[in-house]
């Protein structure tokens, strides 16, 4: 799988470019020597908060995360099928693990105020 040397996202297997840091992929990220200790290092590692099934959703939630400031890595899933022409994919979205509780309320809250 091909790897964003920036941002550290992977990508199925065909695509060249990150989409969003636009520059070429990589098969194999290099690893970066750490001086951290452990609880530094889990706290500055990504945490998965949720799967959504398209780009809008995925675009609504790391705008309304950003809002709060917290950055988002969204990762590609597995091609899903071709819908009217279109292919499905999945996004995995994470957050820094330090925000990863902040993130939820986030979207808690969000989805409470949407079924009001």
């Amino acid at each position: 799988m091909p790897w964003c040397p920036n941002c550290k996202a992977e990508f199925v297997d065909g695509i060249k470019e990150c989409n969003d840091c636009e520059i070429l992929l990589v098969d194999k990220l290099e690893e970066e020597p750490s001086n951290k200790t452990q609880d530094e290092y889990i706290n500055d590692k990504e945490a998965f908060l949720i799967t959504v099934g398209n780009a809008i959703e995925a675009g609504l939630i790391e705008s309304k995360l950003a809002q709060a400031g917290i950055p988002v890595l969204k990762k590609f899933d597995n091609m899903g099928g071709y819908i009217g022409g279109f292919s499905s994919l999945d996004y995995q979205i994470f957050v820094p693990f330090k925000l990863l509780k902040l993130a939820k309320e986030i979207l808690r809250q969000d989805d409470e105020d949407t079924n009001k």
